[in-house]
């Protein structure tokens, strides 16, 4: 008799599993792809990639503007207005390139605005991420828009290699 229901048990019908197992495929291919997406980056400078960036000690050497703010509000400001520009001048590489798509490739328009919009959620997820143990402090907006710039900026040297191509 345990045998028996051991083989039921054993029976689950293929849709059912496969039904059961696809959020874990889905989890698997977004994981991968963005792993992946690093590897350009990674294959460049090896020991850059393996070890986090130490913080800028000063402005000249980061050139980050904002290290210079008096206070957290300045620091905020700063950061905010950096990155109104970055978020502007990435939208004006958006914006070509859906023109170019919509006039010559349409297809290719459904593909860059699913990859547009994957790209907006994974940067806030990866910002979020980074600087989880800042939330609920005082600077935790000013770092999130610090590296939602930063992200936008990798983002905008992308689509512009895109744009460079005829």
């Amino acid at each position: 008799m345990p045998e028996r229901q051991a083989a039921r048990q054993r029976t689950v019908p293929l849709n059912m599993t496969i039904r059961r197992h696809a959020w874990r495929r889905r989890a698997i291919t977004a994981i991968a792809a963005l792993t992946l997406s690093a590897l350009p980056a990674w294959a460049a400078d090896p020991a850059a990639a393996a070890s986090p960036a130490p913080p800028a000690a000063a402005p000249a050497a980061s050139g980050d503007r904002c290290l210079d703010a008096a206070d957290e509000a300045a620091l905020l400001a700063c950061r905010k207005s950096a990155h109104a520009d970055a978020s502007r001048r990435l939208r004006q590489a958006v914006d070509t390139l859906q023109q170019r798509f919509r006039d010559d490739e349409p297809e290719h328009l459904k593909l860059f605005n699913a990859a547009q919009q994957a790209w907006r959620s994974y940067s806030r997820a990866e910002c979020r991420f980074r600087h989880r143990e800042s939330v609920g402090g005082a600077a935790y907006d000013a770092y999130l828009l610090s590296c939602l710039t930063e992200l936008g900026h990798q983002r905008l040297q992308a689509l512009q290699a895109v744009i460079a191509r005829p």
